[in-house]
Parts: structure tokens; sequence; C-alpha cells
């Protein structure tokens, strides 16, 4: 795709208010307890947002990035390119994904310990 940096892709996590509830909402571990939501987005290697998904807010964030990426993919109608290589925080450094084999069809970037 034009303008795209699909060769290198990024996903993060992002704990947000829920005041007025809803199926996503779940108990915030960073707001006492009150209704919150994580935001997992995926983006392009200049910061363009790809995919969105959503979550209860006491969920981690491993879990959502098989549908961040497939949120990602349908948003670009299932064209990458042959390599990616999706850089990750901490937050997805599970023995899920410490084989690479569930990334949602991309290439991973191990998280390294600082």
């Amino acid at each position: 795709m034009i303008g795209l940096d699909l060769a290198d892709v990024s996903a993060d996590g992002a704990i947000t208010k829920a005041p007025r509830g809803g199926d996503r909402a779940g108990r915030s571990p960073v707001n006492r307890g009150q209704g919150g939501m994580k935001r997992s987005t995926g983006v392009d290697g200049y910061g363009i947002p790809l995919g969105v998904t959503g979550a209860p807010a006491n969920r981690h964030d491993s879990p959502l990035l098989r549908d961040t990426f497939e949120a990602c993919s349908a948003q670009l109608c299932h064209h990458w390119p042959e390599q990616v290589t999706a850089h990750l925080d901490r937050g997805y450094d599970s023995t899920r994904w410490a084989d690479g084999g569930e990334a949602g069809g991309a290439g991973r970037d191990r998280p390294v310990a600082p």
C-alpha cells in the first residue's frame, strides 16, 4: 500500500476509563477498580493506526495480539508484504507467543529486557 510502512509494525495496549460500562468494560487495575477498557492498537512503521481491538481493562495484553493483527489485516484487505517485523513491548512477552507462531501471520521481534 502506498504511504504505509508495513515492513515494521507495532502493537501496544492502553487502559482508558469506561464510566458507562458496556460489554467490553471491566475492573480497572489502575483506577481503583472502577470501570475501564483496554484498547490494543496496531500501527505501521510511521505510527499510522491500522487496527484496534478492545477488551476489559483487567485483561493481559498478550491474548489481544491475535485480534489486533486480525483487525489490521482486515483493514489492509490482507495485503501484507512478504517480510513483516512486529515490534512489541514486554506486555506481549508471554510463553504463549514465545514461539512466534501465533502472531496473526506476521513475524515478530522478540522483546528485549532493558
